[in-house]
């Protein structure tokens, strides 16, 4: 799900990082986020966590994502 947020970003990750701390059963509803908290626009790349959590708010996935984004993230404006 995280990779698919990142086609849809336009975002090439170079490291991806996941630690799965709790089981998901089918059915479940899962959501996903992922923070940009570092930003490098001199080498175009931007990181931060990832989380995924179930329907009753426990996490289930923690992670981190670092890579390259569409130009879309990296707005001089500081909006991301």
């Amino acid at each position: 799900m995280l990779t698919h947020i990142g086609v849809m970003l336009g975002f090439i990750a170079t490291d991806m990082r996941f630690e799965f701390v709790a089981a998901v059963y089918v059915g479940d509803t899962i959501n996903c986020t992922w923070a940009v908290t570092k930003k490098d626009e001199e080498r175009r790349r931007v990181s931060g966590p990832a989380t995924a959590t179930n329907e009753h708010g426990e996490q289930v996935l923690r992670g981190w994502v670092s890579g390259f984004p569409s130009l879309i993230c990296l707005q001089k404006d500081g909006s991301e």
